[in-house]
């Protein structure tokens, strides 16, 4: 919310921009070719005010992302849908190929770092993430008592809502397969499926988690038992983490910087 706030002071006017080039760009190759493919220009296009309205970056500081940043973005996305979404080819060789693995991110990891570094350097988010970490650093240290239990992090509502909302973007497990033992059916809060023994099921909790309806575990739902446990420890962690650290640089896989408690 902190970021749309942001943006929407220049939204309205990076989307009008944009679109202006959009359209000079169409009405010149339709002048003088008779035509236009206006996707990539499009996706340049919303790209450009993306970046500017969420993360508060100008493309134009660096060419290679005023260029080819929403190719990348593309590739990025392409890696992340591929596995679910419907190719219209030979079956089964979709599922077997396509659609029954997780992608190496070493496919796409040098363009998305690339754009990784381009944000932490023009954007406004590092500045963002500073603030945040300086709130998780003040709540960690003055609400809990001196010594960090699963009652005290409780007293942490902005620890615990980093902690619900990464996992919940970013799911731990986020495929889980099995095979169907015997025929039964499967029910959710709106639908219920004939499931035959022996066939492969999978459950894709990047969708779950974004489900408003999704329960708490309980005995018939079979949801796992230990999912308040693995938050909750998660809360620890990140408390424990603010309380001996000012700050912390790094990406999802390390860490490179850290500025002890003083």
């Amino acid at each position: 919310m902190d970021i749309l706030k942001r943006g929407s002071k220049v939204w309205l006017t990076e989307l009008l921009a944009n679109l202006d080039i959009l359209w000079e760009n169409v009405d010149s190759d339709v002048s003088e070719k008779g035509s236009s493919s206006y996707i990539f220009t499009l996706q340049q296009s919303m790209f450009k005010f993306l970046i500017k309205s969420l993360v508060g970056a100008d493309p134009s500081t660096s060419p290679e992302i005023e260029k080819n940043g929403y190719a990348m973005l593309d590739q990025w996305l392409a890696l992340q849908l591929l596995p679910t979404v419907h190719i219209g080819v030979a079956q089964p060789l979709v599922e077997i190929f396509l659609h029954s693995f997780a992608y190496p991110s070493f496919l796409v990891s040098g363009d998305y770092n690339k754009l990784a570094q381009f944000i932490r350097k023009e954007g406004t988010v590092a500045s963002d993430t500073t603030g945040l970490q300086e709130r998780l650093r003040k709540e960690a240290r003055e609400n809990g008592g001196p010594s960090l239990t699963f009652d005290s992090v409780k007293e942490m509502p902005l620890v615990q809502s980093v902690v619900y909302e990464t996992f919940r973007l970013n799911p731990p497990v986020p495929l889980q397969y099995a095979r169907a033992r015997k025929d039964f059916q499967l029910s959710s809060h709106d639908s219920v499926y004939d499931i035959k023994k022996g066939e492969l099921l999978c459950g894709y909790q990047t969708l779950v988690m974004r489900d408003p309806k999704t329960d708490s575990p309980n005995a018939s739902n079979k949801q796992c038992a230990a999912k308040d446990y693995v938050t909750l420890t998660a809360c620890l962690i990140v408390a424990h983490m603010f309380r001996r650290y000012d700050s912390i640089t790094g990406s999802s896989s390390s860490i490179t910087a850290v500025e002890k408690a003083k």
